[in-house]
């Protein structure tokens, strides 16, 4: 024979009330580069530069660039720009010095990597170019070509 029981349940216990803990402080993360008052001012003097850029305003442009890049040094897309605008001035090497500035500002976009690296293309092209050019016309000063 085989006689089936119920276990006895103890009596219900309530549990220990669980200590409190108290969690440090969390730090508040800093505001996205949007909301940084900084950034925007610059974008926005960035903005204008640009629309001198587009309109051949080279002057204008590059004094606004530089403004924005006085309100925020950490504006890589100023640095860009600025760049971007003193090769029309054909000032090269000054141009690639402001691209190694703007690449160790964006190197963490990589769309604006890529941007970068095509100036810089462009400019060295542009430099060897006008090398060419130059030893070119020197020896047609000197008598042409033999």
């Amino acid at each position: 024979l085989i006689t089936v029981g119920c276990a006895k349940q103890p009596p219900h216990r309530a549990k220990p009330a669980r200590p409190k803990i108290a969690f440090p402080e969390r730090k508040i993360p800093p505001l996205p580069e949007s909301l940084n008052p900084r950034r925007e001012a610059s974008q926005k003097m960035v903005e204008a530069g640009k629309e001198y850029l587009e309109t051949g305003q080279t002057d204008k442009a590059i004094h606004t660039f530089q403004e924005a890049i006085n309100v925020d040094s950490e504006n890589g897309i100023a640095y860009y720009f600025l760049a971007r605008a003193l090769v029309r001035t054909e000032s090269f090497d000054e141009a690639l010095g402001l691209l190694d500035q703007a690449d160790t500002l964006l190197a963490s976009n990589r769309d604006w990597h890529k941007e970068v690296l095509q100036l810089r293309f462009q400019i060295e092209e542009t430099k060897a170019g006008k090398v060419l050019q130059e030893e070119e016309k020197k020896k047609e000063e000197q008598g042409g070509y033999y």
